[in-house]
């Protein structure tokens, strides 16, 4: 890529941003929650450099896949929300069935709906501002990336899913170890562990 259109994809990345940071500000069906989540809520909402820092960094990452896709409008606007709404939306409720300290039950709903609608948006925006809703027409080549033996598929879905379940309770680990710190446990999980063992 020469510096032109680097400093291009750049600043549509950083649009991308300032669009997701607005999306994820808005309560799109005035869904509020119960008076025991609002302080929560209001915390976050304290923080707009964190949630920008997100943004920028989810707007960055859904990029590169927009960028790099051999598809186009509605095929990739498909993708880009199942990616995005599946990764930040759906995997953070289903994992509040497991931990329900972390995610209260009100605040499932909230998130589901709020989330669906800001992954919509936001797909169809990205795909947009990037330029790939419509193709250039020439004729397709096969992807050759996908060509190789069954051998070498079964050995990276293994090492894909080895990677993924360490991520998934490292990171799980890191969410209990910070929601016991912020009660006032020592931040130690283990003690709690110990304790129950006893």
């Amino acid at each position: 890529m020469k510096t032109k259109e680097i400093t291009l994809v750049g600043l549509k990345i950083i649009v991308l941003a300032f669009i997701l940071f607005g999306l994820y500000s808005i309560d799109f069906l005035g869904l509020s929650p119960s008076a025991s989540l609002r302080t929560g809520l209001e915390e976050a909402r304290t923080a707009p450099a964190t949630l920008l820092l997100i943004s920028a960094l989810h707007a960055a990452v859904l990029s590169w896949p927009i960028l790099r896709s051999r598809w186009m409008g509605w095929r990739l606007i498909s993708a880009i929300f199942l990616l995005f709404y599946g990764v930040t939306t759906l995997m953070v409720a289903i994992e509040a069935v497991y931990l329900p300290e972390a995610l209260p039950p009100d605040l499932v709903l909230i998130l589901v709906v709020n989330g669906g609608i800001t992954a919509v948006i936001f797909s169809v925006l990205a795909v947009l501002i990037h330029g790939r809703m419509k193709g250039d027409g020439g004729p397709r080549e096969p992807n050759r990336r996908l060509i190789m033996p069954w051998t070498q598929w079964i050995w990276k879905v293994v090492l894909i899913g080895i990677v993924w379940v360490f991520l998934f309770i490292f990171f799980g680990w890191i969410v209990v170890w910070l929601l016991h710190r912020r009660r006032g446990r020592n931040g130690v999980i283990t003690d709690q562990v110990l304790e129950q063992t006893r």
